[in-house]
């Protein structure tokens, strides 16, 4: 088999009449993710190889198994946010040691950390603008009791 770009043959395979297979040769694969890393380096990869050590090679195990290294670097970032670098990091080394790159594992070691730690559980929560600076008068709660005895 040929691609070609124009009139120029730029790779030459043999054929294969497999069926659902992948065949690739390793140096094209690096060669793409050098050209995409040249190209425009994701903020969050960037984000994620400041804080995370040993994040490159889950990035490679990802690439591997043709996952969607996009979406799978934004679901990432999002536990950097909610749990922080410590325990991101730790998870990511967990993931690693365990020889794994699924992506739901990275979240769920995070919250086995987390209740290990005994921290509270992150919530992602907005208030509307005109909500942000009020306060909330407590009030007595005796009534609320009273009216439950009655609907009995």
């Amino acid at each position: 088999m040929r691609v070609l770009k124009g009139d120029d043959e730029v790779a030459r395979h043999a054929r294969c009449w497999g069926r659902r297979q992948v065949i690739e040769l390793p140096a094209h694969r690096q060669a793409l993710l050098e050209l995409k890393r040249g190209a425009r380096d994701a903020k969050g990869q960037d984000r994620l190889r400041t804080a995370v050590p040993g994040i490159d090679a889950l990035f490679a195990r990802w690439v591997d198994a043709g996952r969607n290294v996009g979406n799978l670097t934004a679901r990432t970032v999002t536990l950097l946010d909610r749990y922080g670098e410590t325990t991101v990091a730790a998870a990511v080394t967990e993931v690693l040691a365990r020889g794994t790159h699924a992506p739901g594992a990275v979240g769920l070691i995070c919250e086995r950390l987390r209740r290990d730690a005994e921290r509270p559980v992150p919530l992602d929560m907005q208030l509307r603008a005109d909500l942000a600076d009020r306060d909330v008068i407590p009030h007595a709660l005796e009534g609320y009791d009273e009216k439950s005895k009655r609907r009995r």
